[in-house]
């Protein structure tokens, strides 16, 4: 989406039109709507086409790619109050971001295919930009095609106003950050940089489509057995239980967030609850979360239907990885009065531990029930199964 859309932008600087305007805001609309942090990539393009308009004083054209992403930023006013709602939420996550751990996080995603190549993507940026700079102060030279100084400066005006934007809103988000939330920007960039490398000298262009055919080369033999990796084991788990798990036993699934996916494919008649209980797992439910954080005993409901479900001769399975400790949890007081806050973290880390520890002290047999998978499964969602039965 944000390939078409900086294609359309550049269109719109070049030949402005009601037609392609249209176009380009449509496509921003709907770039922004699949993803609301693409905002940061429009917002680069338009700022990039309107650099190029003002060098060549084209203000008509400028006040085109401007109202390209107002377009943009107009469609998501009605989300503001959701938003606004939902940062009472996020409370929950909101750890803060630090440079430093985002561009650890990023480099397990640039990494690939072979530890280094993130320093691959480093020189490319800095050439990138040094090739933009330097056609742009030879601007003057007569021997320059005008649409080749006008199509690099584009492309690394994009570059340089979307990096720090992106990472701005990092840091104001002040939320954790996976690998995988990194790919948006990676692709604009990569765009960014074939504008502006392969419009750049023979050799440049050159060196960017043989790193481009070794990098292929490479990758294709190591990423093939990571897509042959299950992403989840949670439907080969439902399904089990679905067939094994009796009504009057129990499930639980923890950490709570895998609810999610548990409910998406168990269909049995046994009853099931997260840690804690919440009443709704078709989406992340943070505000359900949060109320529970502030109870004094929010395990209270679980523990009982746990102990009545093993006094009555019946199973209870457990759903994920519980430290099975004869020592006493840590006490959390409810949030935020304990040195933790909001954090939700160590809250479930200590909700799975008081319920590894009753089954330690009343279970009397338990055991893990095998799910075996014959590809490998995503680290992040491979959980083991425990069966529990017995009194004492």
């Amino acid at each position: 989406m944000n390939v078409l859309l900086f294609a359309l932008t550049w269109q719109v600087v070049q030949k402005p039109a009601f037609l392609s305007s249209l176009l380009a805001s449509l496509v921003a609309v709907l770039s922004v709507q699949c993803f609301y942090r693409n905002a940061f990539f429009v917002f680069a393009a338009c700022i990039a086409g309107v650099v190029v308009c003002a060098t060549g004083r084209r203000w008509r054209s400028a006040l085109w790619t401007v109202g390209i992403g107002l377009t943009a930023a107009v469609s998501l006013i009605p989300y503001l109050p959701i938003i606004r709602r939902a940062q009472d939420s996020y409370l929950l996550e909101k750890i803060g971001f630090r440079f430093s751990l985002g561009w650890e996080t990023i480099s397990h995603a640039i990494d690939f295919p072979l530890p280094g190549f993130k320093w691959l993507w480093v020189a490319l940026v800095l050439l990138a930009i040094w090739v933009g700079i330097s056609t742009t102060l030879r601007s003057a030279d007569p021997t320059q095609d005008f649409v080749h100084r006008e199509v690099v400066l584009f492309g690394t005006t994009a570059l340089i106003v979307c990096l720090p934007s992106f990472a701005i809103f990092l840091k104001l988000a002040e939320l954790p950050t996976q690998p995988w939330y990194y790919v948006p920007l990676m692709a604009f960039v990569v765009v960014c940089l074939d504008v502006v490398l392969s419009s750049s000298s023979k050799w440049v262009s050159s060196l960017l489509a043989m790193v481009a055919l070794v990098a292929a080369a490479i990758a294709y033999p190591v990423g093939l057995p990571e897509m042959k990796c299950r992403q989840t084991n949670m439907d080969q788990i439902a399904t089990r239980l679905n067939k094994e798990a009796a009504s009057g036993d129990y499930i639980i699934v923890h950490p709570w967030y895998c609810g999610v996916s548990f409910a998406r494919y168990y269909q049995g008649t046994a009853p099931w609850t997260t840690l804690p209980q919440l009443d709704d797992h078709q989406v992340h439910r943070y505000d359900l979360l949060k109320i529970k954080m502030q109870m004094e005993d929010p395990l209270q409901p679980v523990l009982e239907k746990v102990s009545a479900t093993l006094q009555s001769s019946h199973r209870v399975w457990i759903v994920g990885w519980i430290p099975l400790d004869e020592k006493p949890p840590p006490y959390l007081r409810p949030a935020p009065n304990d040195r933790w806050g909001w954090l939700d973290g160590p809250y479930s880390q200590v909700w799975g531990a008081q319920i590894g520890y009753f089954i330690v002290t009343h279970a009397s047999r338990r055991g893990i029930f095998p799910i075996p998978s014959a590809n490998c499964v995503n680290s992040f969602e491979n959980l083991p199964v425990l069966l529990v039965n017995g009194w004492h």
